[in-house]
């Protein structure tokens, strides 16, 4: 098994778009990551980050709230060119798993079409609901894609499973890895930052009991022995000396 911690460039963003009770107005930058994981599952990439529409013109996707949350994102930092560097182009992609539907974790969904995609039913259910919380349309990977609702904690290979931490939005999943070097733990939007990592401390969320309960589990599985690593942390890769790809973990 091989791991890939890919960047796909970042937001200049007010941090009150990552904690609501903020209201400092002080700026930040956040960056946007995607993961691939080569495994018996065959290649598996959580998340595909934003689309090239958004990158090019955030303002038709996002209004005015592109003020306070500016991608800073150029060709190199699409996932199909990211994923280029590393040998692979789009149909190599067997299973595309979605953290959520968000536009900068599902925003390139449409540029997999041979994939299966995998997210929890509530989301599916949630970006019908209430389109206007998922502005990005590249989410639909397609009226023919093969799409599997989750319902749950779900196992997607030996040391490979999605984690249920809904809150964020209504069916977020979060991702468990038991690679041979030790257990990663991506938070994807359940955890923002270092700071977010406290139940007392949320992002922003939609359901605030049930961000908090999942904030909770993810820190019992860090006590357990898991890494976290968290979605929008602006230093952690740093102070932790990640391995970006073409870097990877075993």
């Amino acid at each position: 098994m091989r791991v890939f911690i890919i960047p796909l460039g970042h937001f200049d963003l007010d941090v009150g778009s990552l904690t609501p009770s903020d209201v400092s107005g002080r700026r930040a930058k956040a960056p946007v990551y995607a993961y691939l994981i080569e495994c018996a599952a065959g290649l598996v990439l959580m998340d595909t980050g934003c689309s090239s529409a958004l990158a090019r013109d955030p303002r038709s996707l996002l209004g005015d709230e592109v003020e306070s949350l500016t991608p800073v994102m150029g060709e190199a930092d699409h996932i199909l060119a990211r994923l280029e560097l590393l040998g692979y182009q789009a149909q190599d992609v067997d299973l595309v798993l979605n953290s959520h539907l968000h536009f900068d974790h599902a925003g390139a969904n449409n540029c997999f079409p041979k994939a299966e995609f995998w997210c929890q039913q509530t989301e599916w259910a949630a970006v019908r609901a209430h389109p206007r919380h998922y502005p990005d349309p590249g989410w639909d990977p397609g009226p023919t894609a093969r799409r599997r609702e989750l319902r749950g904690d779900t196992d997607v290979t030996a040391g490979v499973r999605l984690i249920s931490t809904p809150g964020h939005t209504p069916g977020h999943q979060s991702l468990l890895v038991e690679a041979e070097e030790g257990s990663m733990l991506f938070t994807s939007d359940a955890v923002y930052t270092s700071a977010h990592f406290d139940p007392e401390h949320l992002g922003a969320a939609v359901d605030t009991v049930q961000a908090r309960a999942s904030v909770l589990r993810l820190m019992d599985l860090a006590r357990e022995g898991a890494r976290p690593f968290f979605s929008h942390d602006p230093v952690q890769a740093e102070h932790e000396a990640w391995r970006l790809a073409p870097a990877f973990y075993r």
